[in-house]
């Protein structure tokens, strides 16, 4: 167990998923379960709940947060973090999603992050402002539990409409300012960079800087095998310098092997920019 105290803070009771370890407060602050996905309930400040309640998603004042430390943990030492997203179908919670992505992250010694409006959107009202601004209540709920942590390298992931929103995020946050070192984009049959250039207005050095590993199933009959050469075709074209496209035997699918070579990947741009 680990202890913080952030007294804006609110657990959430009696919210269990299958293999996921609610949070719990504790006299002096919160428990943080090492490699396992806590959930917790942020209050929104002024600006997040304005936005969230002008796009009507969700309940304006919270936002629920999952957050997985790798053991070993040590908040005082930069450590890179992997920020999911889920896809619309089959439809399921961020907070569930992540857990796709959990156990091989934090086992390579990554802290791994998502948000989600609270309660979670039926699909009409599943909205690219609800999740961003859900994942910028994310990213400061963490920086609020360990100072510093908003200069640690980040990545994004997600699987087909997922993938798509990591590429969005990916874009927001460089311009938020945040150190992006990549998207896992699995299941990807569209480019989201002129969406970004057009409402985020990133730095293009550090967007052409950044990896991007695209995974694609040689069955994929969603996201076709030429789709996914199409997205590595426009981003090449674009300047992105670092544009990896691994496949696997299967359908419309997120091959869990990815994520492993993806997050090797991107350990290795921040060893090969001398920021290991």
């Amino acid at each position: 167990m680990m202890r913080n105290r952030l007294h804006s803070w609110v657990p959430i009771a009696g919210l269990i998923l299958a293999g996921i370890a609610p949070i719990g407060a504790e006299e002096g602050g919160l428990s943080l379960t090492i490699e396992q996905t806590n959930i917790l309930q942020i209050p929104t400040n002024f600006h997040e709940a304005s936005e969230l309640k002008l796009a009507e998603v969700g309940q304006p004042e919270v936002v629920l947060v999952g957050l997985a430390l790798p053991k070993g943990f040590d908040p005082s030492r930069p450590t890179p973090v992997l920020f999911t997203s889920v896809t619309g179908d089959p439809y399921q919670s961020n907070i569930k999603e992540m857990e796709v992505y959990r156990a091989r992250a934090v086992a390579r010694g990554w802290v791994v992050l998502t948000g989600q409006p609270h309660p979670w959107p039926d699909r009409p009202q599943d909205t690219v402002t609800g999740r961003r601004v859900s994942a910028k209540v994310a990213f400061r709920a963490l920086a609020e539990l360990f100072p510093g942590s908003e200069n640690w390298p980040t990545a994004f992931a997600g699987f087909s409409g997922g993938s798509k929103m990591s590429q969005l995020l990916s874009g927001y946050f460089i311009a938020e300012g945040r150190h992006v070192v990549g998207a896992l984009m699995s299941g990807c049959n569209e480019n989201q960079i002129v969406e970004i250039m057009d409402n985020y207005d990133p730095d293009r050095e550090k967007l052409k800087a950044m990896g991007y590993f695209l995974s694609s199933g040689r069955l994929d009959q969603v996201s076709s095998p030429q789709q996914v050469k199409d997205v590595r075709r426009t981003l090449r074209r674009k300047g992105a310098r670092n544009v990896r496209l691994e496949t696997f035997d299967g359908p419309h699918a997120n091959y869990l092997p990815h994520i492993d070579e993806a997050l090797i990947w991107f350990e290795a741009l921040l060893v090969n920019n001398g920021e290991s």
